[in-house]
């Protein structure tokens, strides 16, 4: 066989076929609920830890009035903070969900993706307070 037959006769190259729209919108959803719950770990971890070190600066008693009005404004930014990241994960979620559900008008034009709409965890059913 000459270069050329060999060639020929060899099965071309498969090649990556590049990631569709409901790939992308499933990829963003699963971004938005790992921002969404790695937020609420590490508020929960943050929070922790910082309600010990307060708790120590109590028993100090020439810097507990201080003390307890700091926790206060730190408690108010950190959970404010966190709100707002963990909001954008679950705002980023929530579009993406939509987006890949056919309209009415584009039902024809937009192939079913399979996915079921997230009842959310547990933890968003039932927040501890």
């Amino acid at each position: 066989m000459t270069p050329t037959e060999t060639e020929n006769t060899q099965k071309p190259a498969q090649r990556l076929r590049a990631p569709t729209r409901a790939w992308w919108l499933g990829v963003t959803e699963m971004l938005g609920q790992g921002l969404y719950q790695g937020t609420k770990r590490v508020e929960r971890a943050h929070l922790a830890i910082a309600e010990e070190s307060f708790r120590i600066l109590r028993e100090v008693p020439l810097i507990k009035p201080v003390s307890e009005s700091v926790k206060r404004t730190h408690d108010l930014v950190a959970v404010g903070t966190y709100a707002g990241v963990g909001g954008l994960g679950k705002l980023l979620s929530a579009a993406s969900r939509t987006l890949r559900q056919p309209r009415d008008a584009d039902a024809g034009n937009l192939q079913e993706t399979g996915s079921q709409p997230d009842a959310g965890s547990e933890s968003d059913r039932h927040p501890a307070r």
